[in-house]
């Protein structure tokens, strides 16, 4: 499950779990569905996706798989030799 729309960070994503509440119910469907792998990303949401992602999981972490990533505009690359 992607959790690209936890926190609403734009309009597109404010219909689907732009609440701790939202987010957390929309964890524990697919959970209840046998869902085990979440995908999360620092720039969603400014970061504010993996918070909730994490509070939706707190205390069954071991039973998921967390797929995250980090976007590259957030990597800081320098010249070669320098």
């Amino acid at each position: 499950m992607g959790t690209a729309t936890f926190g609403g960070g734009t309009d597109f994503y404010k219909a689907w779990g732009a609440t701790d509440a939202a987010a957390t119910r929309l964890v524990d469907i697919c959970r209840d569905h046998g869902v085990s792998l979440f995908d999360t990303a620092d720039s969603y949401s400014m970061g504010l996706a993996e918070r909730i992602l994490g509070e939706a999981i707190r205390g069954r972490r071991n039973r998921l798989l967390i797929w995250a990533r980090c976007a590259t505009s957030a990597v800081r690359t320098s010249p070669a030799g320098t």
